[in-house]
């Protein structure tokens, strides 16, 4: 209680000082007022004109010629300079841009202030007053760059030392994600006019607006300003605002199956249509004081443009005929096999015979894979924003933002065919309220009070069910709200995983305030910040309330012949989970970029981010604390604590209060001109845990929810050993409130996520060195160096191991050998892992002049450690939980050769002196491109059986040959074996694993897409812009992974594309 009334007068009393924020928008205008001999003029009047809105500022240069416009919006500006003794100077055309700190160097010549002289032109891509890595994505590529999806946030992908993370979120409620400079894709801030854009539930990016409602974005790779939190890597966007002048469009975007090739396996083309509509205008309410801007498009998409391809069954396989494969072992005569390699017709299990007629479809692509179009898949999108800008005074600006993102859509639920479906409601909301006020032209304060509410769900449309297909499953009480049925699933290792979707109902509002205090004192550019997030969860589950039954293989050798004859791997059946999660999460900086001398600036910042945990409804949070006794839940074995117990945190893990990151940044202009920067930072950053990486901890808890896993059994007779003796604990009804909680018994041998203590802050130490060179007025090259370490990374590591005994382990007694042979899996979250990234960039920027810009890089990294670099526990954990360092090696987002590059070309014909006929035929026409190749992802070869006989699996293969095949093998050959198979064999009884992480490499890739523009001017202000834009242009397939689990019956094998074949798409826009 001290330290939350301590943290409540702190923040009380930094709200009344009018300081801080987080997630700045607005940039800062710079430099020094010199005369012709470089000596610096103090006392100039300097005023500053946003050339579209009216708006003026005006400052007076310090003792030392210094001056500091801060807090400017992004925007056209005019610079007039006034001084006694000397011609009155204006820099014209300055273009501000989201987040940046421009440096001009304005030089007055000798005169009356009567006489003028008028300069025009932004100043040299080259930051030269701060340390901070950053590049921007201004309007003209967001709009004319070819984007698939018209998703802006696919951009992030041109910019150095980002590689994909893949996709994160829950169920078709996904994005892209991406990993920066070597963070985990949850490290990354999203922010939008100011203001929170996250998925409270992932820590990842919600969607953003359409393209043409976007003005720009910032997308820093390492930022050593206090003023930003989490990571140091981030995206900013800002979206359009009206000015004085009325513009609008209207767009249509249309891709159809027509326009598309077929997929790589496919024989014809997938059934694919997309159209997406709308338009924006913006303009003057009242001239100079009033703004408004509006935008609408609607997303209507049948199908996909790609196929989904997996291995099924042969007709021979149906029947029990494996011959000409690996030799199936007898289950219920040890030692033994099938002769011939063929089970018995009386050994074949009915309920696998049901299913594999009634679900399974037969090979149609090669003699014994499936390949589908997905043809059901459907999303009716509507999106909309709007934006109002009233000064409403001379030195009060206040700004508002309303977006709407609703998404209803049909999505594949499983990849077994096309009729898998299930209805998922998506809709996101995202408002903020922001003011910037001027106390003097030194001092002013920005405030941004944003608010996001993200509500999804999940309804199966397949009816599928273990029970249907003849088990004995008994239903686990489910939650029956928002029409929400029991979720049941079939996995075949190496062939497919029947599944009727995830039954869920999500609502997350989250609750966003920063506010800033800029203060220019002589040569110290000041400010001070706080910012607060409250996060709610609100979840409704029916996980595997149907039952999830796999076959890996582990009886016979073959997933399949697992299959018909009854004897899975593993069964797991989950009770209805409900979470009730809050969080708030303060903080508070201090900045201070101080200008040494004109050529050097230095950045200093330290920041306050202490993290508060999840706090849960009924105190539904476990700790694993061996030998304590519950008092609070009095029936729960021994080791296991809960939040109401004495002496235990309501966040079980505590709070860490002493989270405190020094920033310090350096930027020098070795020639004062502009032109050369050396620059280099250093900062530690906290990044708290979500709730989607620790995603079990706040529901899989007994007595709220049963979750239960039964290992190697006869489908017919799941719990068949103790302590069920054969008689199924499900249905268990749920208790309803607290006391009845609490009086509950506890179900024996059932799984429980927990915390372990000491539980840290993830923590990120980052550094750079940068060197920018200008080549012109427009450009510039840059060469960084990007370093990090990070230590207390989550993962969950099994705390219930069994223990291996030689000679007297199996895994029908694994339950038996456990530490606590009452509690199944223990899966305890602890925040142990590591990681570290260094990197060499290069990248040439060229912005847009003289009808031509490029944006190109190359990067060179390394990116080790332990553990998954995306956000996920369960199987991201060690394989070992006595040495989870054996684990250490090359991450997951680990690319050795990353190079990308994007253009935008207006062709040289038909301008200025050429005859209307020409403008309209030759001229207008522009081409744009984004092109890349990366490497390959490290690859780690598993056995795919639990040999170890912990009960955890993740075991590794060993190695018994020489991995590496012959180089320069054609693509079929490539995929027929992308490494020697024969090297591998499954891990000796006992062990872990001879290979270690990330041994093998994928198939790196390429890709080019193309847009062709052509304009047709109407009059000076309309005109009409044509589009087609080409993705993968050269219709180049990119090979996907292989499967690298030993056991599989792909082995070795690359079965699927890692990219969408070419397809084609118009747009027709108007513009005015």
């Amino acid at each position: 209680m001290r330290h939350n009334t301590l943290t409540v007068t702190a923040l009380l009393a930094l709200l009344l000082s009018r300081a801080a924020d987080a997630q700045t928008i607005s940039g800062s205008i710079n430099g020094t007022v010199v005369d012709a001999t470089q000596s610096a003029i103090p006392g100039a009047t300097l005023t500053l004109t946003n050339t579209q809105t009216g708006e003026t500022r005006q400052l007076t240069s310090s003792s030392q010629g210094f001056f500091n416009f801060t807090d400017v919006s992004r925007g056209e500006y005019a610079l007039r300079i006034s001084a006694q003794g000397f011609r009155e100077l204006t820099i014209g055309s300055l273009t501000l841009t989201v987040g940046q700190q421009m440096t001009v160097h304005p030089a007055m010549d000798v005169g009356s202030v009567s006489e003028s002289i008028e300069v025009q032109g932004t100043p040299p891509p080259v930051t030269t007053s701060t340390g901070t890595v950053s590049q921007l994505v201004d309007s003209k590529r967001i709009e004319q760059l070819p984007l698939n999806g018209r998703n802006a946030l696919q951009l992030i992908a041109l910019l150095p030392g980002v590689v994909p993370a893949g996709n994160a979120g829950q169920m078709g409620a996904t994005q892209a994600t991406f990993s920066t400079a070597g963070g985990r894709n949850i490290d990354m801030n999203f922010s939008l006019d100011g203001g929170n854009n996250m998925n409270a539930f992932y820590s990842i990016a919600n969607e953003y607006p359409n393209p043409d409602a976007l003005q720009e974005f910032s997308a820093t790779t390492r930022n050593y300003s206090a003023a930003f939190g989490r990571g140091s890597s981030g995206v900013t966007a800002v979206t359009r605002s009206g000015t004085n002048s009325f513009h609008g469009t209207l767009f249509e975007f249309l891709r159809n199956t027509n326009l598309d090739s077929r997929p790589f396996f496919a024989t014809k083309r997938s059934e694919f249509k997309r159209n997406q509509y709308g338009g924006t205008f913006g303009g003057p309410v009242i001239r100079n004081k009033l703004f408004f801007f509006g935008s609408y498009q609607a997303t209507k998409a049948r199908g996909t443009p790609g196929d989904i391809r997996y291995r099924t069954l042969s007709a021979a396989e149906r029947s029990g005929n494996f011959s000409g494969q690996k030799v199936i072992n007898d289950p219920d005569n040890p030692g033994l096999t099938f002769p011939g390699n063929i089970i018995p017709s009386s050994r074949i299990r009915p309920f696998a015979t049901t299913f594999l007629s009634t679900y399974l479809p037969a090979a149609n692509s090669g003699a014994d894979f499936f390949q589908f179009a997905p043809i059901g898949q459907k999303l009716d999108q509507n999106q909309f924003i709007v934006k109002v800008d009233y000064s409403l005074r001379e030195n009060d600006k206040v700004t508002f933002r309303y977006f709407l993102n609703d998404v209803p859509q049909v999505i594949n639920a499983s990849s077994v065919g096309p009729d898998w479906l299930a209805d998922f409601p998506t809709r996101f909301q995202n408002w903020t309220l922001g003011e910037d006020h001027l106390f003097s032209p030194t001092m002013i304060n920005s405030l941004r009070v944003t608010y996001v509410r993200s509500a999804f769900g999940q309804i199966a449309r397949k009816d599928f069910s273990l029970t249907g297909i003849g088990l004995p499953v008994s239903l686990a009480n489910i939650n029956t709200g928002f029409g929400l049925t029991a979720q049941s699933t079939l996995a075949i290792s190496g062939f497919v995983s029947a599944d009727t979707g995830y039954p869920t109902r999500d609502i997350m509002p989250t609750h966003h305030i920063t506010d800033t205090l800029s203060w220019i004192k002589g040569r110290n550019s000041l400010a001070f910040g706080f910012e607060l997030y409250r996060n709610r969860v609100n979840e409704l589950q029916n996980w595997l309330s149907g039952g999830s039954m796999s076959f890996t293989g582990f009886a016979s050798g073959n997933a399949a012949a697992d299959l018909l004859l009854g004897k899975f791997n593993s069964y797991r059946q989950v009770t209805g989970l409900t979470s009730r999660l809050r969080q708030n999460l303060p903080s508070l900086f201090v900045q201070d970029d101080v200008r040494l001398t004109r050529r050097l600036t230095l950045n200093i910042g330290l920041r306050w981010e202490p993290y508060l945990g999840y706090v849960s409804e009924n105190n539904q949070l476990m700790l694993l604390a061996p030998g304590r006794q519950s008092t609070f839940m009095p029936k729960a074995p021994v080791g296991l604590l809960f939040a109401g117990d004495e002496g235990v945190s309501a966040s079980v893990v505590g709070s860490r209060w002493n989270n405190f990151g020094p920033r310090l940044g350096l930027a020098w202009d070795p020639r004062g001109d502009g032109k050369t920067s050396v620059r280099a930072g250093f900062g530690a950053y906290y990044v708290p845990l979500t709730r989607g990486i620790s995603l079990n901890r706040f529901t899989l808890i007994q007595p709220f929810t049963t979750d239960l896993t039964v290992l190697g059994a006869d489908a017919y007779n799941i719990f068949a050993r103790p302590p069920f003796n054969g008689v199924s604990p499900f249905p268990r009804p749920y208790a309803g409130n607290l006391d009845a909680l609490r009086a509950a018994d506890f179900v024996a041998t059932a799984n429980e996520t927990t915390f372990g203590l000491p539980f840290k802050t993830q923590a990120d130490y980052q550094w750079s060195l940068s060197i920018q060179q200008a080549l012109g007025a427009n450009a510039a090259i840059e060469v960084n160096y990007i370093g990090s370490s990070s230590s207390h990374l989550f993962t969950s590591v099994e705390a219930n191991p069994a223990v291996y005994i030689p000679e007297q382990s199996s895994v029908s007694n694994t339950q038996a050998r456990r530490r606590y042979p009452n509690i199944g899996q223990i899966n305890n979250a602890l925040s142990i892992l590591s990681a570290n990234y260094n990197s060499l960039q290069l990248v040439v920027n060229k912005r847009y002049s003289g009808g031509f810009t490029v944006l190109g890089s190359y990067t060179f990294s390394k990116a080790l450690g332990i553990g998954s670099a995306s956000a996920g526990e369960g199987s991201n954990g060690p394989r070992n939980p006595y040495d989870y360092r054996s684990d250490y090696g090359p991450l997951s987002l680990d690319r050795t050769h990353n190079f990308v590059t994007s253009a935008l070309w207006d062709l040289p014909w038909g301008g200025k002196g050429s005859s209307k006929l020409q403008r309209y035929t030759i001229g207008g026409w522009q081409l744009s491109t984004i092109a890349n190749a990366i490497s390959g992802s490290p690859l780690t070869v598993r056995s795919g059986i639990d040999n170890s006989l912990t009960g955890i699996g993740g075991d590794t293969a060993d190695l018994i040959g020489d991995w590496r095949v012959d180089g320069g093998r054609n693509k079929s050959a490539q995929m027929a074996a992308w490494f020697n198979t024969a090297a591998f064999k499954t891990n000796a009884v006992g062990t872990f694993g001879q290979t270690g992480i990330g041994w093998l490499r994928g198939p790196g890739g390429w890709n080019i897409d193309l847009g062709v523009l052509k304009t047709a001017p109407i009059t000076e202000s309309k005109r009409i812009e044509f589009r087609t834009s080409f993705y993968n242009l050269f219709n180049h397939p990119n090979l996907g992974n292989p499967n690298t689990t030993v056991l599989n019956a792909t082995f070795g094998r690359i079965t699927s594309m890692s990219n969408n074949p070419r397809v084609i798409e118009f747009g027709l826009k108007f513009a005015f």
